[in-house]
């Protein structure tokens, strides 16, 4: 035989909705609402803290000196935000030109939302070649663009000529 569980149901009730949030702000300093808020971007700076490991290919380093520590902290940044300024550049670029993806995964399969990982793999392979007589460069070579190449340095409104083209 079933049998529902009045008073426990009504205790899970009144739970209903209630949010647990544990932070060192005081109470007094923020609303909760913002609280709130600043706690649900925090998987955004950890996408991007994960990135570090992955895209910047940051490893742990032992500097003895504040100075050295502070330096790289701020190539960290600098690694961070120009990620950000080129998924937001490329995305927008996108939108506004209403391409819903670009081929940039294996086998050409189509990608949404590009990240600065993805774009900056599609350049990876991309070689330059200088003939040199005496010191002096006589001729250059570059590898061809392919489309989706071409494709993405337009929408960063970076010239082909750059890559030789």
């Amino acid at each position: 035989m079933v049998s529902i569980d009045e008073k426990t149901l009504r205790a899970s009730a009144a739970a209903d909705g209630v949010f647990p949030l544990v932070t060192n702000i005081p109470s007094q300093q923020l609303p909760s609402a913002q609280l709130l808020q600043i706690y649900k971007y925090q998987p955004f700076i950890e996408k991007r803290h994960e990135q570090l490991k992955t895209a910047a290919q940051v490893v742990p380093v032992n500097y003895k000196s504040p100075e050295r520590i502070e330096a790289f902290l701020f190539l960290y940044f600098l690694a961070v935000t120009l990620h950000a300024l080129i998924e937001r550049h490329l995305r927008a670029a996108m939108k506004q030109r209403r391409l819903r993806s670009i081929a940039l995964y294996p086998e050409e399969r189509h990608c949404c939302a590009p990240t600065a990982d993805k774009i900056l793999d599609l350049f990876a392979p991309l070689r330059r070649h200088q003939l040199s007589r005496g010191g002096e460069a006589v001729r250059t070579f570059w590898d061809p663009l392919s489309d989706v190449q071409r494709l993405v340095l337009n929408l960063l409104d970076v010239p082909t000529s750059e890559y030789g083209q």
